[in-house]
């Protein structure tokens, strides 16, 4: 069971590496598993040179990283569920991403939209209708699509 972290402290060992990182999971005696993270710095005691281990439980940085990825990907499933064209862009205007009714609007692929202004990207008619200030960390902006046949 222990030979994976075996093999990683004989490789440490051999290593003359300056400063090795490591994030590790390891088992509490009770069974329950916590996430660290390692510094190793080769230091010189004697005749053998011995690594200075630093070591800093993140189980709950981890967890915490954990729900902000779910949370991340549950707003990417839904916006990409949504019919209607929606981007979202930071302070500067600058898209941080787009649905793909949003992209079947403009033509655009998403690729060709990440981080440009829409002046940037688009057609000056429809980039007239989408930039302004944008007062809020993110804005979320939906276009609704006129028809003429009122």
């Amino acid at each position: 069971e222990h030979a994976h972290l075996r093999d990683a402290v004989t490789r440490v060992r051999a290593s003359a590496d300056e400063v090795r990182l490591a994030r590790w999971q390891h088992r509490r005696k009770d069974g329950s598993l916590f996430w660290v993270d390692t510094v190793s710095k080769p230091q010189q005691s004697g005749d053998p040179l011995v690594r200075m281990v630093l070591i800093n439980e993140l189980t709950d940085i981890v967890k915490a990283e954990t729900q902000v990825a779910d949370q991340a990907r549950f707003l990417e499933t839904l916006l990409h569920a949504l019919p209607l064209p929606v981007f979202y862009a930071d302070r500067q205007g600058r898209y941080l991403g787009v649905n793909p009714a949003y992209e079947a609007l403009t033509g655009i692929a998403r690729a060709d939209i990440l981080g440009k202004t829409p002046g940037e990207c688009l057609p000056a008619e429809l980039a007239h209708g989408v930039q302004g200030n944008f007062p809020l960390e993110i804005q979320v902006h939906i276009f609704h699509q006129v028809n003429d046949n009122h």
